[in-house]
């Protein structure tokens, strides 16, 4: 005979003390999923940028974004206003001067030597690191799409792995959650470490799906701990851990303007969620 487990919960309590204890802490994880999830805003910002000048960038190491000498060097993209970071004027001779009259005004060429990104804003992204501008853009793009593709094969996953209860060693939410935690930390992680582009989508793409992990099974964890009338409010307040991290996120990026550091902080904490366990 089954068991009415609402009927057991109005017996004994739909949120007591020790239920909102476990929600909470179910809830703390979902922070960082909400940042990690809108993390690519920031880590693949596209700052301002322009092409490198050989005879009039000074610092050719740490070359400055704003100079006087844009004025006559590049043209001015008519989209945004910004200097055209595709293109500049050709030089009409091979002197070592820079001044208005060595540049061609009705001849572009590209920017062979690279690009200077303004950091004002970031001091660092994706977009700046791996130069995905221009012709390479729409890598920037393909970034997104291939975490969002993390998110829905994860939501396939998770959503069958919590569930596999009957088997003879059965798996169940509890370690499926440990699992995504752990490899959710690991994941994003190394993303911020890797220095190859191919590296960091594969470990961008395995990371989206360890969030999914996370917060598909804390939110069910959740739901099955409280009675039938908190289930609702349960399911709403968990949302809203959800949203604080991606407040969280936007704080972050506006204190540390690096997109390594902005991954680090967003993902290395997730490793205290371990000690769940116990």
């Amino acid at each position: 005979m089954g068991v009415d487990i609402d009927a057991v919960f109005k017996e004994i309590g739909e949120f007591g003390p020790y239920q909102k204890r476990i929600y909470f802490l179910l809830c703390l994880p979902i922070l960082f999923v909400g940042a990690g999830n809108l993390a690519q805003v920031f880590i693949a910002a596209v700052p301002k940028y322009r092409c490198v000048v050989p005879r009039c960038d000074a610092n050719l190491t740490h070359p400055s974004y704003d100079e006087p000498f844009l004025n006559f060097t590049t043209p001015v993209n008519a989209k945004n206003g910004y200097w055209d970071g595709c293109h500049r004027y050709q030089r009409r001779n091979t002197h070592p001067s820079c001044l208005p009259q060595d540049y061609d005004h009705n001849a572009t060429e590209g920017c062979p030597e690279g690009k200077v990104f303004a950091t004002d804003i970031y001091s660092s992204t994706i977009v700046s690191e791996y130069n995905l501008t221009c012709k390479a853009a729409w890598k920037a793009d393909m970034s997104q799409s291939i975490y969002f593709s993390g998110l829905m094969v994860g939501s396939f996953i998770f959503g069958v792995v919590g569930d596999l209860s009957k088997l003879p060693h059965r798996i169940g939410r509890k370690i499926t959650l440990m699992v995504a935690i752990i490899c959710m930390t690991v994941s994003g992680t190394v993303a911020a470490l890797v220095t190859g582009l191919s590296t960091f989508h594969a470990c961008h793409f395995f990371n989206a799906m360890m969030t999914c992990g996370v917060f598909q099974t804390a939110f069910v964890l959740g739901m099955e701990l409280v009675g039938p009338s908190m289930r609702v409010p349960c399911g709403i307040i968990i949302e809203y851990f959800y949203a604080v991290g991606e407040v969280f996120l936007s704080l972050v990026s506006w204190w540390m303007r690096d997109w390594r550091m902005i991954q680090l902080i967003i993902s290395a904490p997730v490793s205290a969620f371990v000690f769940y366990w116990w």
